[in-house]
């Protein structure tokens, strides 16, 4: 009995404590890391990289500590899935799509979270002049999939992450998209499913 007590007395106590620093905004947000995504293979499973996209200057400069890879890869029967790998220092350079999409005159559709064998995944459709995309993102590791990317909860979770466990994360979103189409949807999986193992394994890593 005494010991339920205590362990009552605990989670009230760290419960308190979570509303004080959320409150105050005392907690520090924890930094990730940058992961090695130039590692990342160009041939995996049934799929080729065929073109590396530039990235745009802009875009850089506005995400100074980000490193970002474009890649297009093809599989044997033609698809095409168009893979953006953003790793970092900070969680800052990691921008919501909700909010940059439209700005670049892409209007937002059929918002919805998938899971694609544990990891949730934000999918969504994006048209612009008449042409259809479909686009799947997520914070490699599985976590707050339904969060904004940069969101002051999300940043608040990595906070009390690294509190508790002493590791600030690895910073790897991921970004898919390919054309709207019969079975693109199920393309764009099977294509997230064959790069997931890689994924998973790059994020317990350091630079």
């Amino acid at each position: 009995m005494r010991q339920k007590l205590y362990s009552f007395l605990i989670c009230v106590l760290l419960l308190l404590a979570l509303a004080a620093n959320w409150g105050f905004g005392r907690l520090k947000f924890a930094a990730p890391h940058p992961v090695p995504i130039e590692n990342f293979p160009r041939h995996i499973g049934d799929w080729t990289c065929v073109e590396d996209d530039p990235v745009d200057p802009a875009v850089q400069k506005a995400l100074p500590t980000a490193t970002i890879i474009q890649r297009e890869y093809r599989n044997s029967a033609g698809h095409v899935v168009t893979l953006e790998l953003i790793t970092g220092k900070s969680y800052d350079d990691f921008h919501d799509p909700n909010v940059c999409f439209p700005a670049q005159g892409w209007t937002l559709f059929d918002h919805k979270i998938l899971n694609w064998n544990g990891q949730e995944v934000n999918f969504m459709k994006a048209t612009l002049n008449g042409y259809t995309e479909d686009f799947a993102y997520y914070l490699a590791g599985g976590y707050l999939a339904n969060i904004p990317m940069g969101g002051i909860a999300q940043k608040k979770f990595y906070a009390w992450r690294k509190l508790l466990t002493g590791e600030g994360g690895g910073s790897l979103v991921v970004r898919m998209s390919n054309a709207e189409g019969p079975g693109s949807v199920d393309v764009l999986k099977s294509f997230a499913l064959t790069i997931q193992p890689v994924v998973n394994s790059m994020v317990k890593e350091r630079k």
